[in-house]
């Protein structure tokens, strides 16, 4: 495997591991019950955002009688039971990372979620010690479409951004990439355009990215 980049930057959900449609499930049942005229399509625009973004959106466009702590509180519980009992690692993304490592690529791990749900993910999946950085939404003032996610994993990886490449599955994380400086992938199949339009590269899985030579 030969990579013209510096360094690999991860997102966890969508692209380690298979969260998105747990969440868009789990979501959805809730803010149906606490919001009128919730849909899908609201779940889905939603995506990809830290608690604290989706609440100003919430109070800002619908109207609603959750306070910030009754939301954090149902993340933080959802969370927990998904990341420990639900998710599982994406076809290709371990043995990536143990090639990555292997070619002593610096990898970095950008997420809006919560930290001790990335904690939970690299911990029961045993990659934490293949990444020199993790950073969450705890670890920055704003979250995914801002790019301090990304900026930060670079600062630590002591990476220039222009020599990094994001692998991401929202618009907001390939959102935050660009405004970062950085190459971005974006990962899956059947996306919608608003998620693939800004991005460098698109692929339906690892093995496509690995054999069209971006991996």
């Amino acid at each position: 495997m030969k990579i013209k980049f510096s360094a690999v930057i991860f997102d966890m959900d969508g692209v380690i591991v298979d969260s998105p449609l747990i969440w868009e499930d789990v979501v959805e049942q809730f803010f149906t019950e606490h919001v009128s005229g919730w849909t899908r399509k609201h779940t889905q625009l939603v995506e990809g955002m830290g608690i604290e973004d989706i609440f100003h959106i919430l109070r800002q466009q619908y109207q609603i009688s959750l306070t910030p702590q009754e939301l954090k509180k149902f993340y933080q519980e959802a969370g927990f039971d998904i990341y420990q009992n639900k998710v599982s690692l994406l076809p290709g993304v371990k043995e990536l990372i143990h090639q990555l490592n292997k070619n002593n690529i610096p990898l970095g791990l950008g997420s809006s979620s919560e930290f001790c749900w990335v904690k939970t993910v690299v911990q029961r999946f045993e990659l934490e010690s293949f990444f020199q950085s993790i950073i969450s939404a705890d670890h920055v003032a704003k979250c995914k479409p801002a790019p301090d996610i990304f900026l930060k994993v670079a600062e630590e990886l002591n990476v220039p951004c222009a020599e990094c490449l994001v692998i991401e599955d929202s618009r907001y994380g390939v959102e935050a990439a660009k405004k970062a400086g950085m190459t971005c992938l974006v990962l899956g199949e059947n996306l919608p355009s608003e998620v693939t339009e800004e991005a460098d590269w698109v692929a339906a899985s690892f093995a496509q990215a690995v054999d069209k030579g971006w991996l």
